[in-house]
């Protein structure tokens, strides 16, 4: 019943702009034009309702943890992927059911998008950390 009083509450667009606004705020954010902010505000919208549905089910038992809202809530999943680790999958490669494609026949360490850190001298031996 809550979750349906809270999507009712979203639909009204004065009080989802306050919350938007409360957002921006909250999480210094800034959004270049009205077409970014209403998209923002979509997308929080979304992300508002996965939460609160998330959390009822929490409370009723049927999930064992809680979420709530940060500083990515305005964000979509891939914006959020990209944001983080700077990689921005290509449509073909979202298909969680779909097997890496590799350059190489071998492991699953040899496909064309993994890069072994070691390899690529990212992470270097453990070095003498004392003065």
């Amino acid at each position: 019943m809550k979750i349906f009083s809270l999507q009712s509450s979203l639909e009204n667009e004065e009080h989802l702009a306050n919350i938007l606004n409360e957002f921006k705020q909250r999480f210094n954010k800034v959004y270049a034009d009205e077409v970014e902010s209403e998209l923002r505000k979509n997308t929080l919208k979304t992300n508002l309702l996965k939460v609160f549905q998330h959390n009822a089910e929490a409370n009723n038992g049927k999930k064992s943890f809680t979420i709530g809202v940060n500083q990515f809530s305005d964000m979509s999943i891939e914006e959020i992927i990209k944001t983080v680790t700077g990689y921005w999958p290509s449509k073909e490669s979202t298909n969680v059911a779909e097997e890496p494609k590799s350059t190489h026949r071998g492991s699953y360490y040899e496909t064309s998008w993994w890069v072994d850190p070691y390899r690529a001298k990212y992470v270097t031996s453990v070095q003498n950390q004392v003065r």
